[in-house]
């Protein structure tokens, strides 16, 4: 059910707001995508809740939380038995010899 809502903040709106029913309920479950493997980390992409970084079995990625489509998935850094450490805007990587930064800009 689409309602217009005529407001001072919303009577320029091209298009009508969507009230919700007075019966409908919240989901507050964050579906995201694991490419059919088990995440063994995960932490929200630093300043934002839209998007988190999960280390799955083959690497660290970054998922979108938005599960209305596809997410969009992107990968940090491949590899296997990864452990990740997150710090401000830096996400540390281990791969058991090295440890990899990678510094998340925000702009």
């Amino acid at each position: 059910m689409i309602h217009t809502v005529a407001t001072e903040d919303t009577a320029n709106a091209i298009h009508p707001i969507q009230a919700p029913l007075k019966d409908a309920e919240c989901d507050p479950t964050i579906r995201i995508d694991r490419m059919w493997q088990t995440i063994s980390d995960f932490d929200f992409f630093q300043g934002n809740t839209d998007f988190v970084i999960e280390v799955l079995e083959d690497g660290v990625y970054v998922v979108e939380v938005d599960d209305r489509a596809w997410q969009n998935v992107q990968p940090l850094l491949l590899g296997t038995e990864l452990k990740m450490h997150t710090e401000g805007d830096n996400v540390y990587i281990y791969d058991g010899t090295l440890i990899y930064e990678i510094i998340l800009e925000t702009s």
